[in-house]
């Protein structure tokens, strides 16, 4: 029997449709994804589609059903995985793990569920090997800086940032087994810490989803949340999915770079969109721990592929904050597959690691 060639597309979602989102940090991922995806099928079939909202933005599934399936029961299974990921990580739900936890006094213990404890954990585990680059307690500043849900838009005093920080930092947050039993307990240093997974739970939940899909036997998927993709299976052969990374300008929308993924996640973090002017300054989303500030560097934008999409959005956020020095030396030492997109005197300049060409097959 002669293989049956299916096509699908799938324009992700921009994530700059609306200025703030409930898993939306000063290191917001603001990129457009294109996925291009064709896989053979040993018979025919078409390709499934189910869309929805979550997390403050947009969700998009693909997936190759070689059997009737009921859809409306799948994404009915899909939306109550998604909403179990905000129950326990969304700043917005008054009722959720992570606003009790930042309701909490200072040494106040609070047992929290295991997706909420891995993502937690990896963070605080990434802010530790970035010096902070990535830190799940910047929401304080994010908002000083008006770029959380208050919207207002102008520059903090000094005085203002310097009140901070005793508030903000890794260190001021603390992840430990509760006793014996295999729950998590939060136990933060100060009353005003706020802790803000928005950089890594979106990621998160596009893996469960993935998983999930899997398990129903949906190997040929693709899942995009807010920008965030995963894709799982190949379209035929050894080919995978064909994915795009968005130039990086203001007005208007373009490809940059084209490649072929199979089994990972794409995140791309950016400066080129979430940004205000105040005077003769303009101000980017993208809060330099160290100074308290919004950056200045000319990295504008950064692509990370991962086999987690947690992973891959957290790191994403990390080496933009980094900067282009940083952030190349950072991904070179780790070996990590990173492609970005750097400004020089108006002139974009592409820097892509070996271990980037590698999983993409790109020269």
């Amino acid at each position: 029997n002669a293989k049956i060639l299916c096509w699908m597309t799938l324009e992700a979602n921009f994530l700059a449709r609306k200025p703030y989102t409930p898993f939306k940090t000063s290191s917001l991922i603001l990129h457009l994804l294109i996925a291009l995806a064709f896989f053979g099928c040993s018979s025919p079939s078409a390709p499934v589609s189910l869309t929805g909202k979550t997390m403050g933005t947009t969700y998009n599934i693909r997936y190759l059903s070689q059997h009737k399936s009921d859809t409306q029961a799948l994404q009915s299974e899909i939306d109550a995985l998604l909403a179990k990921v905000n129950q326990q990580m969304s700043t917005y739900q008054s009722d959720s793990e992570i606003t009790k936890v930042n309701k909490a006094k200072a040494n106040q213990a609070i047992t929290i569920s295991p997706w909420f404890a891995e993502v937690l954990q990896y963070s605080l585990k990434l802010a530790q090997e970035t010096d902070s680059a990535f830190d799940p307690t910047i929401g304080p500043l994010v908002n000083a800086w008006g770029f959380g849900p208050k919207k207002d838009r102008s520059p903090p005093s000094q005085e203002q940032l310097s009140a901070l920080k005793p508030v903000v930092g890794f260190d001021k947050v603390s992840l430990k087994k509760a006793g014996t039993n295999p729950d998590w307990a939060v136990t933060k240093a100060h009353n005003a810490t706020y802790i803000d997974l928005s950089a890594s739970a979106k990621g998160f939940a596009v893996d469960q989803v993935s998983d999930f899909l899997k398990r129903k036997g949906y190997t040929n998927h693709l899942v995009e949340i807010g920008g965030e993709i995963k894709v799982s299976g190949k379209k035929g052969g050894n080919q995978g999915w064909t994915l795009a990374i968005e130039k990086p300008q203001r007005e208007g929308r373009g490809i940059q770079q084209t490649f072929s993924l199979n089994d990972m996640s794409l995140a791309t973090s950016g400066n080129y969109r979430n940004f205000y002017d105040h005077g003769k300054t303009t101000y980017s989303h993208t809060i330099d721990m160290k100074t308290f500030k919004p950056v200045t560097h000319s990295l504008l934008s950064v692509s990370v592929v991962d086999k987690s999409c947690m992973k891959a959005d957290a790191l994403a956020t990390a080496l933009m904050a980094m900067g282009p020095t940083r952030a190349w030396e950072y991904a070179q030492k780790q070996n990590l597959p990173v492609f970005m997109i750097i400004e020089d005197n108006d002139i974009l300049a592409i820097k892509s690691t070996d271990a980037f060409k590698h999983v993409t097959g790109l020269n």
